[in-house]
């Protein structure tokens, strides 16, 4: 059985106060110059690139999101099922980043899902996800990875969740027959094309 020597502890306490010191004299210079660590300047925002229709047709929808460099891919699939009250579909989220596997991630991801959900379940029509009503409507499942992370992750996955939702195409002519919904293969409401 050993003790260290109180000098050690002070050194190591000095090692964190110095780095403290170092920091605060960083963020100072900062402020002086009006800048941010990357450059930009307070009142500049990060490059933003949506990038719309960037995986295989798997996907009803999908998007690739670029905030600086946060990266974050997002896409929608769909199933048909009992609407969620009188005539709604509904939206479920769910994110996942390879870069926190263990439970810290875990809960800022279970956090940022349900910020996602509320918020699109709040702001969508999700009427319009009815195909007959009191009996049938998509659900659709918005998968999210975020690919890299370097700030203003909650504002890419917004972006990256509503540029997927505007990519996505559900079948346009449904038929109801004996209880069930049938989709028309190659039946998907394309917009306006030119």
């Amino acid at each position: 059985f050993s003790m260290r020597p109180l000098a050690h502890s002070h050194t190591l306490y000095s090692l964190s106060f110095a780095s403290f010191l170092y920091l605060q004299s960083l963020v100072e210079s900062f402020w002086k110059k009006a800048t941010r660590p990357d450059g930009r300047l307070f009142s500049q925002t990060r490059r933003t690139v949506v990038q719309r229709q960037v995986l295989t047709h798997h996907a009803a929808g999908r998007a690739l999101v670029k905030l600086g460099d946060s990266h974050v891919l997002a896409g929608v699939s769909y199933a048909v099922g009992q609407p969620v009250g009188v005539n709604q579909g509904d939206v479920l989220v769910t994110i996942s980043d390879s870069r926190h596997s263990g439970s810290g991630g875990n809960n800022m991801n279970s956090s940022l899902q349900l910020y996602l959900n509320r918020l699109l379940e709040e702001t969508l029509d999700l009427e319009q996800l009815s195909i007959v009503p009191e009996q049938a409507a998509f659900r659709l499942f918005l998968t999210v990875q975020i690919l890299n992370h370097d700030g203003n992750i909650r504002d890419a996955c917004l972006l990256a969740c509503v540029a997927a939702l505007t990519d996505t195409k559900l079948p346009t002519n449904t038929i109801w027959q004996d209880g069930k919904v049938w989709l028309r293969d190659g039946d998907v409401d394309e917009g306006d094309k030119e």
